[in-house]
Formats: structure tokens, C-alpha cells, sequence
């Protein structure tokens, strides 16, 4: 099976210690994510890399199948979008140290007017709560995309209420898209 660029690039981005520095200094000088993680130990060692980055590239070549990788991500419908390709996000390329590659659920939304964050504690008072609500609503009728990160608190009551009024809303993720947390989130992680 002939993988696609972005499942090198998933299976580089997973090594411990291997950010958008890294991955993009091995990308420039080999050529593609493929090519790197390809590579003969004596050629990764012939370009200037440390020994230290150069073994553990190696050991975890020996650890990961980026097939098998690659096809239990997909298999759980999930997107990859990495940093080296158009459809990534152009706010995200444009902070220091962007994620290598974001692992997305559904469909990211292109043709909002703009994006907003809403976060805030996972513990509001009823007031903070409706007062979240409100303002995502009232944000997502002007078509603003909310963000926010699926937390109980605020941030459900943010995405809550973007939903509410047929708008849009983005869940920025602590963990794997895999998992649903807080669990009972589950619902609204489906209307997301």
C-alpha cells in the first residue's frame, strides 16, 4: 500500500521530542516526511543531525507501522491535516511551535467571518453559564465560528450555544479525538 505524505508525517510528529522544528528540518532536507522516515541510519547520520535525534528516529522506526497507524486512524474517521499541506488551518501555521498535525473529526469550518475562543472554568456560576451560552449564540448568528475545548463549565455551554442557533463551533481537543472526556460530553462531541 503507497501511504500518503501525511501518515509519515503523523507517524514523525508521534516521537517523543520531535515538533514542528524538527520535522520540518528533517522534511527540508530530505524531501517528504516519506523520505525521512525512510532513510538508511547511515544517511540520517551523514546530515548533521545529533545521534541522540538520529537513534531515536531509529528505534522508533523499528516500534511503529505506519500502515497499521495510518488505517486506525482513518478507520475511526478521522482527517489528518498536517502543517505542510493547504488545508491546514493558516492561524494555527501562523503561532510559534504549530502542531505538526492536527487530527480532525468532522469537518473544519472554512466560511466563517472569523473565529473566536470561548473558555473559561469548568466550575461557572449560573450566570457564567447562561452568560457563556449567550455570547456564543450571539456570535455564531454573525456566522463566528466558537472555539472552544469541549471542558465541562463554560466551554460546553460556549459550543452549546453556537449549536443551538445552527452556527458553527470547533473543538480544540487535550486529548486524542478517540476519546470523549468529560463522558458526558458524548452528545455534544456528535453535534460538533
Amino acid at each position: 500500500m503507497s501511504l500518503p505524505e501525511e501518515a509519515y508525517v503523523a507517524a514523525l510528529s508521534s516521537i517523543y521530542g520531535f515538533g514542528y522544528k524538527t520535522v520540518s528540518s528533517f522534511i527540508k532536507c530530505f524531501g517528504s516526511a516519506g523520505a525521512v522516515w525512510k532513510a538508511p541510519e547511515g544517511e540520517l547520520k551523514s546530515r548533521g543531525y545529533s545521534e541522540a535525534i538520529v537513534e531515536r528516529l531509529i528505534s522508533e522506526r523499528k516500534k511503529v507501522n505506519v500502515e497499521k497507524l495510518f488505517e486506525g486512524i482513518r478507520g475511526q474517521g478521522v482527517t489528518l491535516l498536517n502543517i505542510f499541506e493547504g488545508e491546514y488551518p493558516l492561524e494555527l501555521k501562523l503561532i510559534p511551535n504549530p502542531p505538526v498535525v492536527l487530527y480532525v473529526k468532522g469537518v473544519l469550518p472554512r466560511d466563517c467571518f472569523m473565529k473566536i475562543a470561548v473558555v473559561g472554568t469548568r466550575r461557572p456560576t449560573v450566570y457564567g453559564t447562561k452568560f457563556a451560552r449567550k455570547i456564543a449564540s450571539d456570535l455564531a448568528r454573525q456566522n463566528i465560528c466558537i472555539v472552544s475545548g469541549m471542558a465541562r463549565g463554560i466551554d460546553t455551554s460556549a459550543h452549546k450555544g453556537a449549536i443551538e442557533v445552527g452556527g458553527r463551533t470547533v473543538a480544540v481537543l487535550g486529548c486524542g479525538v478517540d476519546v470523549v472526556y468529560p463522558y458526558e460530553n458524548r452528545k455534544l462531541a456528535g453535534e460538533i
